[in-house]
């Protein structure tokens, strides 16, 4: 699992990592679950995720919603392309994941000077390294 805020490098990182590690990178949350807001929007999904960031609590607020009753779900959709999980924000979420065997390690990325991302619940001191 990748954590940090958001442009810290989460996806570069899981890419680099799985070209010399066993697994694959499929994608991050935000990519798996791209069409399900593109519909819950009414845009096509190049519009969704082309302006994710702009719509970044909206997603942030629908994804939640959209877990409430199982907080993996996201990470379940994910984890149909690769075999890792970047950019879980939710503690919720994060928590649920932590109890799957298999998604044992947590990984933080972090760039000096980005904002800080007003939907990530998980703090650094929540990753393994």
């Amino acid at each position: 699992m990748w954590i940090g805020h958001s442009g810290a490098g989460k996806d570069f990182g899981a890419k680099c990592f799985y070209t010399a590690a066993p697994g694959t990178y499929g994608g991050s949350c935000s990519s798996a679950v791209a069409p399900v807001i593109a519909a819950a929007l009414d845009v096509p999904l190049e519009q969704a995720w082309k302006e994710r960031h702009q719509n970044r609590m909206f997603w942030f607020n629908f994804l939640n919603e959209f877990r409430r009753e199982d907080p993996a779900l996201v990470a379940r959709m994910t984890f149909r392309f690769g075999s890792c999980i970047v950019g879980v924000r939710a503690r919720r979420e994060y928590e649920a994941l932590r109890a799957i065997p298999g998604v044992g390690l947590t990984i933080w990325v972090e760039q000096e000077g980005l904002p800080k991302d007003p939907t990530l619940e998980l703090t650094r001191a929540d990753a393994d390294i």
